[in-house]
């Protein structure tokens, strides 16, 4: 227990100095290139082109038996949307760029990219497939977080893509080994990616993050929090539902800001209770990690009903 105390104290003190998120969805606002803000009406026909394109250059969950090239990207159909509202003088300024994100398109994006990171991953026979989709994702949404404040032309939706699928690439690479190559990922694509491209890409995502690329994750947080519960029963009996929770937390945009440590109690708390687990046994774990991890009441409550209301 000693060594699982030292172990998760040494993974918040990394969290709260590498690994803390900003909701950069929330934070994005929904504006054209030019600075111009969008209309409701222009955000919702906008994101229904952006769901129609997702069929253009939807990746696949393995490499098809024949790669083909998509011969229009989904781009294109944003261009010609912003060409008419520019005739239509919805917007006075001449467009260069697709328009910057809104949130329900970066939440869309993000969630789309979780459903094919998970299928790959089973796919391939990621062993640890909690623990390499956290990682990948706390990944991209550092990495895009970082493109949107400091880079002058918006992120489309082939970039969110592209960003994705690399570091899943990357995330596999370092945690389980090399089964996922740059030529499966460019297959997946349909060719609509070069290797130059994904290579280009994670090399910006390494050099972005500073190498700081194996945030401690939730599902990690959980294995050593087991040791403090009050009971005989193995982890393994628990390990599958505190993954599914687990993973609920990772695809839902609304713990961007949440630190895992807090993430990883919650869940196991609500898998315990799911169980049929005592109150006092819960309140037992809860007073044996309280010394060390100074847990905030009032973050600890709002984790828990997110996922509450989530799974």
């Amino acid at each position: 227990m000693d060594a699982a105390q030292d172990t998760i104290i040494a993974m918040m003190q990394r969290e709260e100095k590498a690994y803390r998120r900003r909701d950069y969805i929330q934070a994005s606002n929904s504006r054209c290139s030019c600075g111009t803000i969008m209309t409701e009406s222009q955000q919702a026909a906008l994101h229904l082109l952006e769901e129609c394109a997702w069929m253009v250059t939807d990746p696949v969950a393995s490499p098809p038996a024949k790669a083909t090239v998509n011969k229009v990207p989904s781009v294109t159909c944003v261009q010609d949307f912003e060409e008419k509202s520019r005739l239509e003088n919805t917007c006075t300024c001449a467009q260069q760029y697709p328009p910057y994100p809104s949130t329900d398109s970066l939440q869309f994006w993000r969630e789309q990219m979780f459903d094919w990171s998970c299928m790959v991953a089973d796919s391939y026979g990621v062993i640890d497939r909690t623990a390499v989709i956290a990682n990948s994702f706390h990944l991209l949404d550092r990495y895009v977080d970082s493109e949107l404040s400091s880079n002058s032309l918006p992120i489309t939706r082939e970039d969110f893509q592209l960003f994705s699928m690399t570091c899943l690439y990357i995330s596999i690479k370092i945690m389980d080994g090399h089964k996922l190559t740059v030529d499966a990922l460019v297959l997946m694509s349909r060719g609509f990616y070069k290797p130059q491209d994904i290579i280009a890409t994670e090399n910006d995502i390494l050099k972005t993050l500073q190498w700081q690329v194996t945030p401690p994750t939730t599902i990690e947080y959980c294995r050593l929090l087991w040791e403090f519960f009050p009971t005989n029963q193995s982890w393994n009996e628990f390990e599958a539902l505190c993954a599914t929770i687990a993973e609920v937390s990772v695809a839902s945009a609304s713990f961007l800001e949440c630190r895992n440590s807090v993430v990883a109690l919650a869940v196991l708390v609500l898998c315990v209770r799911y169980r049929g687990y005592s109150e006092c046994s819960i309140q037992e774990l809860l007073n044996r990690v309280e010394p060390f991890m100074k847990v905030d009441e009032e973050e600890y409550a709002e984790v828990y009903r997110r996922l509450k209301c989530l799974y």
